[in-house]
């Protein structure tokens, strides 16, 4: 039994909150890490391409032409054959109902989020988890609640399996790789029957699981006449360049409307990608990937020894890492200050999707990275974590007069020496590009982790202003002082580009 060693924290007992509530994605740092030196804020697969990978990307005109001339379902069914049978799931190529097929997990998401929405269901949704998954869901209203990886060690415990029409789970989960053996999977299984739950699971990251290939999930589950769906994913173990296949595997009840949706989303995946990821499948069944992790979680452990950062212990051979942060540090200002250290992770605090401060201490490091690449920037990370912890001095200066510094950068920028405090900022002949000027100008100048979002909350001068002085005394009391948000950074970066900026 493989699960994850992060303690079990107490999750509020009531409905996660609403979407409004979210100001940040774990996406916005995913961006902001593509564009830095050292990127290891997103899980995707970026190492490097073995031999036989290259043998592939050699044919890739062979390709194109065999996608041109291959009939769309010869090629579809050939990546089925290669990924499933990999995979261990030999029962999903030969029932009658095909898998759905997307451009991505995300859009399967959706489609599922689409049907629960339809059906009313209220859903206990596996906490920590990527954020993704609760954000699509509570984009379409379908009510959450937090179920944690307790599942994976009291099953049996009836708890989880009333007042709920779904449970969704992730396994291996992201990011704590917590992965429940068959058993478990059988009597979670097994108790949706009895309570006539339906149990979704998204196997995104399967390939990097100690037991999903030594049993067929979907067997068992249309055995026992489980309501179910699968979501599975290409883009986690093979480097293909963001080139995946997202799919959806289903029950005979849930299955037609899961098509009906995924018809009006989209007619097909190229035939392209199929040929592709099915001979990178073929190119690659000793799974590289694995060592890969493993390698690289190595290298991560033994440049973060002695620091002031300490790795959480894996809970099976994921390809991402959990690291636990001293006290008093808050996951966000660390993760901005990095990013101005051309070094990316993601912060904890989003995978807590129903109870934020219980992710503050923790950030995850991506480990699917090419070796040499990794080991350079475990090390910048390292680094750059000594930085961090040394920092105690030159803490803002609060005595600054922050409402007149607000007012004379908007008057400025606008031209509108005539502006007051009680001014919207919009009114004043604002508009969003010069709100990201403004916000750039005010974070450049004080040091602080100011937003755009802040312009779009409260565009009154007196209420930015506000909002900067709570930032500046917030920064002071923690004795650091934070960088402005990354992505606004970057947007703003953009922005200054353009003509007539």
């Amino acid at each position: 039994m493989t699960v994850s060693s992060l303690p079990d924290l107490p999750v509020p007992n009531t409905p996660a909150l609403p979407a409004d509530d979210v100001a940040d994605s774990l996406t916005r740092h995913e961006w902001a890490g593509l564009m830095n030196t050292h990127n290891l804020a997103d899980g995707h697969a970026r190492q490097a391409q073995t031999p036989r990978m290259r043998e592939v990307v050699a044919r890739l005109p062979e390709l194109y032409t065999t996608a041109d001339e291959v009939p769309q379902l010869t090629l579809q069914r050939e990546f089925e054959e290669a990924f499933y049978g990999l995979a261990g799931q030999h029962s999903v190529v030969t029932r009658e109902r095909r898998p759905l097929h997307h451009y991505s997990s995300s859009l399967s998401i959706e489609v599922v989020a689409n049907y629960l929405r339809e059906k009313g269901s209220r859903v206990s949704l596996l906490h920590p988890t990527f954020d993704n998954i609760p954000a699509i869901l509570r984009r379409h209203q379908v009510p959450l609640t937090p179920i944690t990886e307790r599942i994976f060690t009291e099953p049996d415990d009836p708890a989880f399996y009333r007042d709920t029409d779904a449970i969704f789970l992730v396994t291996p989960n992201n990011p704590t790789g917590a992965d429940p053996a068959p058993d478990v999977m059988r009597t979670i299984a097994r108790r949706c029957v009895e309570h006539d739950v339906l149990l979704i699971v998204d196997y995104s990251f399967r390939f990097f699981s100690a037991h999903l290939a030594d049993w067929d999930q979907y067997a068992y589950f249309e055995s026992i006449g489980l309501r179910h769906i699968g979501i599975e994913d290409t883009g986690k173990t093979w480097p293909t360049l963001d080139l995946k296949i997202g799919s959806l595997i289903a029950d005979a009840r849930v299955y037609p409307r899961l098509q009906e949706i995924t018809d009006d989303l989209l007619l097909n995946v190229s035939p392209f990608i199929f040929a592709l990821i099915r001979d990178y499948v073929d190119a690659d069944r000793e799974l590289s990937s694995r060592q890969v992790g493993a390698v690289n979680r190595g290298v991560l452990e033994r440049a973060l020894e002695g620091g002031p950062v300490t790795p959480v212990p894996a809970a099976g051979p994921m390809s991402v890492a959990w690291l636990r942060l001293p006290e008093g540090w808050r996951a966000d200002d660390l993760c901005d200050w990095l990013t101005e250290q051309e070094v990316s992770v993601l912060p904890g605090w989003p995978f807590f999707w129903a109870d934020h401060s219980a992710g503050e201490g923790f950030v995850r490091v991506a480990l699917m990275r090419s070796e040499g690449d990794f080991a350079d920037s475990a090390r910048a990370l390292a680094e750059a974590l000594e930085r961090y912890a040394s920092r105690g001095q030159g803490a803002p200066d609060t005595g600054v007069d922050t409402d007149a510094l607000v007012l004379r950068l908007a008057a400025e920028l606008l031209e509108r020496p005539d502006a007051t405090l009680a001014d919207d900022f919009f009114a004043l002949g604002g508009d969003s590009m010069s709100a990201m000027h403004l916000v750039g100008r005010i974070a450049k100048e004080t040091g602080l982790p100011l937003r755009v979002k802040a312009m779009f909350d409260g565009p009154v001068l007196g209420d930015l202003a506000a909002r900067v002085r709570e930032l500046r005394e917030r920064s002071a009391a923690a004795g650091t002082q934070a960088p402005a948000d990354p992505l606004d950074r970057l947007r703003m970066s953009f922005a200054a580009r353009q003509p007539g900026a």
